[in-house]
């Protein structure tokens, strides 16, 4: 979910779960959807310049863009297939395939290809993912149109006083983590108060992450700094503008080399500023945002300016209660996807406070990543 005081822990914890969505995919026993990759690897090696000049330029994930295929091309590629990801030769494209034969396709280069009636059948390329950002970010009402309704009401799964971002408000957790990731991390949040961020007026609100994890037996001490700017908004639906963002890893050692420790600092602008809707689901009901950011990164130096559009779809899935690490909690429970639907992360949110008391990462159907709530305070009182 999009960052705010609230959701700072899954943003900042639970990004390897988070990460996995962009990965690895389903059926991908499909000859068809074969055939019409083996046709892109031809065209590419037919065209070795084409790779060249993909990644230029704002990129767009495939979820995103076929969304937006669909709904501008309804009678081409009628909604209702999901992305998989083919591994071809080492190569792994992201396929949208249509029981009216057609085919959509996109490689890890940017590169678009179409395949079926609509091409006469005939392998067809229509240029890269970056070519068509801007027409994909204008239309996103249209494509999703639940995304940009700010008239909705809060649930009761947040805290409308802490989306008000008072300054001052503070939230202190503590999170265990097992699976691919072991060990702890402690997120200390709070509301710095107006700032400015890109010529803007906007409330600063600061978290830092601190702790030690375990990846394959390799363990890390971490820091990570994040200073989210946001506007309230009318009906608690704030806008993100962007955040500043800084790590620092400390060194280990892996096969007896020593790994000496970093510092990376970026910023992140989304252009336009996008409602933060997720708090006004109501059970069952779904919601994707389509964003626009541009990272800029600061340290180290010598990194080039990256753009991306991507698309977040957000679920509601129920009200539940749940034991965690020994204690009860009234949830509300969520489910965050990006555009592989077999990749993605469930959080269950204390019901009042917004705050994810826990949290299941999915790679390619399976669990890999579980982060859990061990103590905590919101505002100064004990959760």
């Amino acid at each position: 979910m999009k960052t705010s005081l609230v959701r700072l822990s899954t943003t900042t914890l639970a990004v390897l779960a988070l990460l996995s969505a962009c990965g690895g995919g389903a059926d991908s026993d499909s000859g068809q959807a074969v055939g019409f990759v083996a046709e892109i690897k031809k065209a590419q090696a037919a065209s070795p310049s084409a790779a060249a000049v993909a990644g230029t330029g704002t990129r767009v994930d495939a979820k995103t863009l076929f969304d937006w295929a669909e709904t501008i091309y309804p009678a081409l590629f009628p909604k209702g297939p999901q992305n998989y990801s083919l591994s071809y030769q080492g190569v792994e494209y992201t396929v949208r395939s249509y029981a009216n034969g057609n085919n959509l396709g996109l490689t890890p280069t940017g590169e678009i290809y179409g395949l079926g009636p609509f091409t006469n059948n005939v392998l067809t390329a229509f240029g890269h993912d970056a070519d068509y950002a801007g027409q994909v970010q204008a239309a996103a009402c249209q494509t999703y149109p639940g995304s940009c309704t700010a008239n909705v009401p809060l649930n009761d799964c947040a805290d409308p006083a802490a989306l008000s971002l008072p300054t001052g408000f503070s939230s202190r957790l503590v999170y265990e983590f097992s699976g691919t990731v072991t060990g702890e991390q402690t997120i200390e949040s709070v509301v710095n108060g107006p700032a400015t961020f890109e010529g803007q007026n906007a409330i600063k609100i600061t978290a830092n992450t601190s702790g030690s994890t375990t990846v394959e037996g390799v363990s890390v001490s971490t820091a990570l700094k994040i200073e989210s700017f946001e506007q309230v908004g009318a009906n608690s639906v704030n806008r993100a503008l962007g955040s500043l963002i800084e790590t620092t890893s400390g060194g280990f050692v892996i096969g007896g080399v020593t790994i000496p420790g970093s510092v990376s600092k970026s910023k992140v602008v989304y252009t336009p500023a996008f409602n933060m809707l997720d708090f006004h689901l109501q059970v069952g009901q779904s919601r994707t945002t389509v964003s626009t950011s541009t990272t800029t990164v600061t340290e180290p130096a010598g990194t080039p300016v990256s753009s991306s559009t991507s698309g977040e779809t957000v679920t509601f899935e129920a009200r539940e209660s749940i034991n965690v690490l020994g204690r009860n909690y009234n949830t509300c429970r969520y489910r965050i996807a990006g555009e592989n639907a077999n990749s993605y992360s469930t959080t269950w949110f204390l019901v009042g406070k917004g705050v994810p008391v826990r949290t299941v990462g999915v790679a390619d159907g399976t669990v890999d990543l579980t982060q859990q709530l061990k103590s905590g305070t919101y505002n100064g009182s004990p959760l």
